[in-house]
């Protein structure tokens, strides 16, 4: 879970729902069941504002998550700019019993090593004005990684010859405006903007040049997230609530299927013909008959 601009918390869910796997040690070391931990990734990372999940396997997720460091507000620094962690499980709870009710896990500094650092003294930190991350199948996309820069980056994440991890910048794209959001399905890449969805296909070593290869959604929306679900993408437009198109996610075949004219939409997810939306009035849930 994300506290914006606080902590992220993490908690197993199983000891989470259930009361009766709740026992042991995990009365003694936790106040109640339905309580999630603070994730303590750095003593100094205390303004988390996104994370993205690498994968799940058997210990458990991998996360890359997005800190902010405001010199406003830290001492310690003169110039504001952005850090991604790296959080990697190395004890999956389910295979304690009741013996732990949380996880042990490492935090790395500088999940990007390749990348230029914005500030002095600062290694491989990224701009103040990052707004999103994603991950997936070994590639980090990251929105606005530069001050002043209305761009997204991708790099690719791999293990280098000793086995350490390392990463390579694939590819660097300017767009008309700010890129807000930012997301990946198979080789399709979609950076929501403030004039749009901007859906481009990734290519081998960068995006495809061509124009068939190339699409723009909800023209002129800004478009706070991006989610693909069951065929179905759906885009968070802020004061135009969500827009859902029918895709099966390999193609450039994508056709409007509906709007949701909800409250001030900042995000959304498909889930059993149901719509949850984060708005600013709170969560809104419409169910859509088949």
């Amino acid at each position: 879970a994300l506290d914006r601009f606080g902590y992220t918390y993490h908690g197993y869910l199983p000891h989470l729902l259930d009361d009766n796997l709740y026992t042991g040690s995990c009365v003694e070391n936790s106040s109640t069941p339905d309580t999630l931990s603070i994730n303590n990734c750095a003593a100094t990372q205390t303004h988390a504002t996104k994370f993205s999940v690498d994968k799940f396997g058997d210990l458990g997720p991998e996360l890359y998550i997005l800190y902010k460091h405001n010199a406003d507000n830290e001492l310690y620094t003169e110039d504001s700019y952005s850090s991604l962690n790296f959080m990697e499980y190395t004890f999956n709870p389910q295979g304690s019993g009741s013996m732990f009710c949380t996880f042990f896990a490492t935090c790395e500094d500088n999940a990007l090593t390749s990348i230029e650092s914005t500030v002095e003294n600062v290694e491989s930190s990224l701009g103040y004005d990052v707004s999103d991350i994603f991950y997936l199948d070994d590639k980090l996309y990251i929105a606005n990684p530069r001050n002043n820069i209305n761009s997204f980056e991708i790099y690719h994440k791999y293990l280098d010859a000793d086995g350490d991890g390392a990463d390579s910048l694939i590819t660097s794209h300017e767009t008309d405006t700010k890129v807000k959001s930012i997301y990946a399905i198979n080789d399709y890449v979609l950076a929501g903007t403030e004039s749009g969805c901007y859906i481009t296909l990734l290519e081998g070593g960068g995006l495809s040049d061509d124009e068939d290869s190339k699409l723009l959604l909800a023209e002129d929306y800004t478009i706070y997230d991006i989610y693909f679900s069951e065929n179905k993408l759906i885009l968070s437009a802020g004061i135009n609530g969500i827009i859902i198109y029918d895709w099966d996610g390999n193609s450039m075949d994508i056709n409007e299927d509906m709007r949701i004219h909800s409250s001030y939409a900042f995000t959304a997810r498909f889930i059993n013909n149901t719509y949850f939306i984060a708005t600013k009035n709170g969560l809104e849930i419409y169910n859509i008959e088949e």
